[in-house]
């Protein structure tokens, strides 16, 4: 049998049955022992446009119409109750979040929730409960509403989307990020 990732000519990588040119060969497929198995190799870690790539334009158009129809509003609504949360020492963590997930409302699309280190310490923890009971549980129904009804329409089913996207993050903000 043939190896998974046998170098043929000096510009040509065969790749089980299959002659590829080597400026588009992929990292070789690793063989689980136990089994047998053939699953790919590591992932790029930044996608096709690389890490600091312009939006692609679909990106940018979709944002754009998210602003127009909505994303401007909820965004500067969710900053100035942060705002409002940070006038008090005891909100303010509690504004800081708030003012985030305005930030993230602004422009979601190409964007993805990140799950920063330490984010499920005892204190982050304690304060994404206390949001949850507050006002967190309120924010992701009212996104999930949204959700559904944009979803109704094919047009609306992107923008859907980006609500699911948020409501998670709106539920639990503490120690997660949407970049």
């Amino acid at each position: 049998m043939q190896g998974i990732a046998d170098r043929g000519a000096a510009d040509v990588v065969v790749v089980g049955r299959r002659r590829l040119p080597l400026r588009t060969r992929r990292p070789a497929a690793q063989v689980c022992p136990s089994e047998g198995l053939k699953y790919p190799g590591p992932r790029r870690a930044f996608g096709p446009h690389g890490p600091r790539a312009a939006a692609p334009p679909m990106t940018l158009l979709g944002n754009l119409i998210w602003l127009i129809f909505g994303g401007l509003i909820s965004g500067l609504a969710y900053i100035v109750v942060g705002l409002l949360l940070c006038l008090t020492i005891v909100g303010a963590p509690f504004g800081v979040q708030a003012i985030k997930i305005g930030a993230a409302t602004f422009a979601p699309f190409g964007k993805r929730i990140v799950e920063l280190p330490g984010a499920n310490e005892p204190l982050r923890f304690v304060a994404n409960i206390v949001w949850l009971l507050l006002v967190g549980w309120e924010l992701a129904l009212a996104h999930l509403l949204w959700a559904g009804v944009l979803a109704l329409t094919i047009v609306g089913i992107p923008f859907a989307v980006q609500h699911l996207k948020l409501a998670p993050l709106s539920l639990m903000p503490f120690g997660r990020d949407l970049r």
